[in-house]
């Protein structure tokens, strides 16, 4: 949904229970010119989002939250400012819900901290 449309990634590395994405945020996005016009900031919801699409690209299958354990939004992501972003996600493959852990940040600075679990989609 957001994929190559509000960040594109940029590079990719994983194992078998964590990636690391670099994504590049696109500052020219619709959703800055209401969010907010002339102080542009990435809602929250978009940045759970991304990790999900990061999720879904590291696994290569649909993903969906079905808990959100703990959300830590620790500092405003600025897209004319914080133009890459680095995904830090861990997870346990098992049969149904899939712990995961994930962290958005730019250099020390972290943006949000995330506890959940994520099933895989039907249909």
């Amino acid at each position: 949904m957001l994929l190559n449309n509000f960040f594109i990634i940029e590079e990719f590395s994983k194992d078998d229970a964590a990636f690391r994405a670099v994504v590049r945020l696109n500052e020219q996005h619709p959703v800055f010119a209401g969010h907010f016009p002339g102080q542009p900031v990435v809602p929250g919801v978009f940045t759970l989002q991304v990790i999900k699409e990061c999720i879904a690209y590291a696994l290569e299958k649909e993903v969906r939250f079905t808990t959100i354990q703990n959300c830590k939004f620790s500092r405003t992501i600025l897209p004319g400012e914080h133009r890459l972003l680095e995904i830090h996600c861990t997870y346990v493959p098992q049969a149904g819900e899939w712990p995961v852990n994930a962290s958005v940040q730019a250099g020390d600075a972290i943006f949000l901290s995330l506890k959940a679990k994520v099933t895989m989609r039907l249909g």
